[in-house]
């Protein structure tokens, strides 16, 4: 009987480490250009990221607009899984309104690419050149789990008539949530 308590206190913590998806931290790694940016009327350049704590990190760069991004534009997020040695298309993949989606799911890059031009929050963000500098980069996902592993994201802009009008990305690890060396399985 000790012999199987013993067992299964050593096999609980096991489980949980190797599990395969459930509650997440989003970290990301390195902003990308895409190849093809169509138009490229909405571009994300001079990028970096910066790690600020375990959970939380730092997006600055500029946001450079000859359109107006408004809920005439479609966004399409696009997931690619690292996996076998190479990038998986089509893992996964979201669509919404340009402006609102980005207002909703980044609230902090938003708010502090709103401020840079002394604007309030609300949609469309004008044509020009948004500075972002240390806007907090978490999204907000109303998604409880996500299966643990890198990822590339292509974020792509199109217009009314489909035509693409830009493009850009980042890679991102989704890393489990960890207490006290354990997952958390809440």
């Amino acid at each position: 009987m000790f012999y199987i308590l013993v067992c299964l206190a050593l096999i609980g913590p096991l489980n949980a480490v190797n599990r395969f998806a459930g509650p997440f931290n989003l970290v990301a790694r390195e902003p990308f250009e895409c190849e093809d940016s169509g138009t490229n009327q909405i571009c994300l350049n001079e990028t970096s990221i910066r790690k600020t704590g375990k959970k939380s990190f730092r997006l600055s760069g500029r946001i450079t607009l000859d359109i107006p991004i408004s809920d005439d534009l479609e966004v399409v997020l696009s997931f690619s899984v690292w996996g076998n040695g190479g990038w998986k298309p089509n893992f996964l993949t979201l669509q919404g309104k340009a402006c609102t989606m980005f207002k909703e799911k980044l609230p902090g890059a938003f708010a502090v690419a709103m401020s840079s031009r002394n604007m309030t929050a609300e949609c469309p963000i004008p044509p020009g050149s948004h500075l972002l500098e240390d806007a907090d980069s978490k999204p907000v996902t109303n998604v409880e789990a996500l299966p643990y592993n890198k990822y590339k994201v292509y974020i792509r802009f199109y217009d009314a008539t489909g035509i693409l009008v830009g493009c850009f990305g980042f890679v991102i690890d989704v890393t489990p949530i960890v207490r006290r060396g354990y997952y958390d399985v809440s």
